[in-house]
């Protein structure tokens, strides 16, 4: 089984080496001195060639900033386009985005973008992804903080985010477009998380040290709710890790032993890009899906 570590870093983070006397710390803990400053442009990422195929991406020490109609990180799970004919589509098995700033993301009417996004072919999509976003701190603009949707995702972690001064909560997504397994949600005091989905699509959603977050299993456009399961903990959860997640609430993996990033070589994809597309708003989206849904079932 192939198994590769593509790494779109700067630097490397070091964290807490013995889980043992690992203090339990709450919110982000970010090191701004490794981080790569982005001005006005998007952080794009997929995988770009047959060696990414099955990885693990990580994005990481990246400080991005004043954006205008545009999002700070889009990270798509898969690229159809970039597979040979007759194959299945190149696709992440894990992504690891963690020690990440992002701010001043702002939009005009009709524009939809995000501080993270992340997507995928949907039900469509080849095989299973894991995410983990860690040590975050999203704050300042009218973009989306974070959409995470469209894929099939065994399990999503979020650890040590702090949104501040945005105008809606992270939303995690699946209105007849994919699934997640289980959502972990830790270490975050105050954070906000929709979760948006159809019956089923959503599995069992753990939220650990988190004082005062709202974890809210939201009715889509359809009149449902996903039916969610959310358990509220108190207490330690994990500590945090010495470089990826291996195991526990991650569902993750330390990947292979390739690495890449701004001029280090290794399996990278095309330079850094800005754009400015008008996108349907996310009640367009999940409206779309909707309706693809329903006609597939008066279709059976």
């Amino acid at each position: 089984m192939r198994s590769h570590h593509i790494l779109f870093a700067v630097g490397a983070v070091a964290l807490v080496a013995d889980s043992a006397s690992a203090s339990l710390v709450l919110g982000p803990q970010l090191n701004r001195s490794i981080m790569t400053d982005v001005t006005g442009a998007t952080i794009r990422r997929r995988p770009w060639s047959a060696a990414e195929d099955g990885g693990t991406l990580e994005v990481a020490n990246f400080r991005i900033h004043d954006i205008i109609d545009g999002k700070g990180f889009h990270i798509s799970l898969s690229s159809p386009d970039r597979t040979p004919a007759g194959q299945k589509p190149y696709t992440y098995s894990k992504i690891y985005v963690h020690n990440v700033e992002v701010f001043n993301i702002t939009r005009n009417p009709g524009v939809h973008n995000d501080f993270l996004k992340i997507d995928g072919l949907g039900l469509e999509s080849p095989r299973e992804t894991s995410i983990v976003v860690e040590d975050a701190y999203f704050h300042d603009g009218t973009a989306l903080t974070t959409l995470i949707h469209k894929g099939r995702y065994t399990s999503i972690t979020l650890r040590r985010i702090r949104v501040d001064n945005t105008t809606t909560p992270i939303q995690l997504g699946f209105a007849g477009d994919g699934y997640v397994k289980k959502i972990y949600i830790e270490d975050s005091p105050g954070i906000r998380v929709a979760l948006m989905g159809i019956p089923g699509a959503i599995g069992e959603t753990i939220v650990s040290n988190s004082p005062g977050a709202s974890v809210t299993d939201a009715r889509t456009f359809l009149g449902t709710t996903s039916g969610a399961k959310i358990i509220f903990r108190d207490g330690a959860s994990t500590p945090p890790p010495t470089h990826l997640p291996t195991d526990g609430g991650t569902d993750g993996g330390t990947g292979g032993t390739g690495s890449g990033g701004l001029g280090s070589g290794g399996v990278i994809s095309p330079p850094i890009t800005t754009t400015s597309v008008p996108e349907p708003a996310v009640a367009g989206v999940l409206g779309i899906a909707g309706m693809m849904l329903a006609r597939r079932r008066r279709a059976a």
